[in-house]
Order: C-alpha cells, then sequence, then structure tokens
C-alpha cells in the first residue's frame, strides 16, 4: 500500500464531505480507511500504521459505533507506545492523547488511562521543554478531577484538582480565562469537600472562589460577556449558604 496515495484520496473524500456536507460522502471515507486498515494492518510498519489509524478516527467521529470506536483507539494507543519507545520526544503527547481518547466516563476503570496519560505528561514534563506541556498537563490533571468527581471518588479529585491549581498558580494570573480556571478548581474542591463532610475546608475553597470570580468580573466586565463568570459565583455563593444551613442544623443537635 502507498501512504501518499492514501492521504491523497482521504484528502478528496474529506473535500467532499465538508463541500457538500453529506452524510453518504464520510460513510465513502469511513468504509475506505476501514478496509484499507483491515487488509494492510498486518504488513504495515508503525508509521504508516499511525497515519491510517488517524484517519480511520476521524472518520469515525461522525459514527456512533462504541465498540469500532474502542478498537480503533486501542490499536492507536498500542502504535504510538511502541513508536514512544523508540522517540519518546516525539510520540510522547500523541501517545498521551490516545490514551485520554479511551476514557469511558460511564466506567470507573477508565480512571486508569488517565492516569497513564498524566504520567506520560509528567516524563515529557521532566525530560523534554515542550511548549505548553504545562498547561497541557495541568487540562489533564483538571479533567482526571472531574472524573474522579463523577464516580465519587472525592479524595482523589481533591488530590488531582489540587495539582492542577498548582500549574494554573504559575501561569500569568493577568489573563482573565487563567483566573477562571483558578477559580473553577477552588469551587470542585469545595464540592468535594461538600461531599467528604468537611465543611470548613469546603467554605474555605468555595469562599476564594467566589473571590476570585468577583476579581475576574472586576477585570473583564468592559471586555466581554461575562455570563458564565457570573453562574459560578451565584454556585459559589449558594454552597456557602448550604454549609450555614448544614452547621445551623448540626449545632442544635
Amino acid at each position: 500500500m502507498n501512504i501518499e496515495e492514501f492521504q491523497t484520496h482521504c484528502r478528496y473524500l474529506k473535500k467532499i464531505h465538508d463541500d457538500l456536507n453529506t452524510y453518504e460522502n464520510n460513510q465513502k471515507l469511513l468504509e475506505y480507511c476501514r478496509s484499507v486498515y483491515r487488509e494492510n494492518k498486518d504488513t504495515m510498519n508503525d508509521r504508516d500504521l499511525e497515519v491510517v489509524l488517524g484517519e480511520y478516527y476521524d472518520a469515525l467521529i461522525f459514527e456512533e459505533t462504541p465498540d469500532e470506536w474502542k478498537e480503533v483507539n486501542l490499536q492507536r494507543e498500542a502504535v504510538y507506545r511502541r513508536l514512544a519507545a523508540t522517540s519518546f520526544g516525539q510520540y510522547g503527547r500523541r501517545w498521551a492523547y490516545a490514551l485520554e481518547a479511551l476514557v469511558d466516563n460511564r466506567d470507573p476503570a477508565s480512571l486508569q488511562y488517565y492516569e497513564k496519560s498524566i504520567a506520560v505528561y509528567e516524563r515529557l514534563k521532566r525530560e523534554y521543554n515542550e511548549a505548553n506541556i504545562d498547561r497541557t498537563l495541568a487540562e489533564c490533571y483538571d479533567c482526571t478531577s472531574n472524573f474522579c468527581d463523577i464516580h465519587e471518588m472525592y479524595e482523589k479529585a481533591i488530590e488531582y484538582n489540587n495539582k492542577a491549581l498548582e500549574l494554573y498558580s504559575t501561569f500569568n494570573c493577568d489573563e482573565t480565562d487563567n483566573l477562571y480556571n483558578i477559580g473553577v478548581c477552588y469551587h470542585q474542591n469545595g464540592e468535594s469537600y461538600i461531599s467528604l463532610g468537611k465543611y470548613d475546608k469546603a467554605k474555605e475553597c468555595l469562599s476564594k472562589a467566589v473571590e476570585i470570580f468577583n476579581q475576574i468580573k472586576a477585570i473583564d466586565i468592559k471586555q466581554r460577556p461575562i455570563d458564565h463568570y457570573g453562574v459560578y459565583i451565584e454556585l459559589s455563593m449558594r454552597f456557602l449558604k448550604s454549609i450555614q444551613r448544614l452547621e445551623s442544623i448540626k449545632s442544635r443537635t
């Protein structure tokens, strides 16, 4: 199989799909990628296999085929793991992305993929001066924390959230987007502490979140809409009131 011809044909099918926005043409792309992968997967080298799996993965985005999606991502992860063993600096980030793509938010066992991805990013941070790796790592900590919170692993949620917060706090805090990330971290920690019954810690975090969102409002009010910041201020204030009610009930019992 000629990989250049494969890429050219994929570009052609994508252009038709983009120009006409037709579902049928994406089906043609998917069928083409599927057939090329299945016919050549045992004979291709890893670099060519990476290209084919990448196109296959992109074509599946429009489909509802979870089993096929998972199989393609498992193969992508395996290819990037092998390639990273030969050139970690070049392929490490793609390996981490492939691991994150394996996360199924419905399955608590998927935490393993986030943790493996974090290990890859942390190694990139230690060994290479990759552009934006700190921000990518912070976002991965953040996503892992959210995943843990969904599955009621609150201690782990706080652990990863604090790691995200530590990195976000090293960035330029004059940027409202970064302040927003910091505020969200405090807010999410507050929710986790409520779930753990640690109300003093929850109050501390939620008060800090309110302070940061009000700071953003003061900075950003003349620049762009701030509805999303206002929502978090409202939520943080609501949780503070909930804690006060809980403490009032506790004091009477």
